[in-house]
């Protein structure tokens, strides 16, 4: 996620959970995706899943940012 949006995540107040849950998602999904892309060869499963979590990292980022921008306006 990019610093920005950390910066807006973090001053925020932690009332919203549905905010927290989705960046508790982000985070684990970018763990795993660190994890698979440290790996020197991936199997063609894990090619797919390392393509799937990067594509739903990104759905949830826009979720988050979609939030915060509702919440701001």
């Amino acid at each position: 996620m990019d610093t920005a949006t950390m910066d807006q995540i973090s001053r925020m107040p932690r009332s919203d959970p549905r905010i927290e849950s989705l960046v508790e998602r982000h985070r684990m999904l970018e763990e795993r995706v660190h994890a698979l892309s440290m790996r020197e060869h991936l199997t063609p499963s894990e090619s797919v899943e390392l393509v799937r979590l990067k594509k739903e990292k990104l759905v949830v980022k826009d979720e988050i940012e979609s939030l915060l921008h509702a919440k701001s306006a």
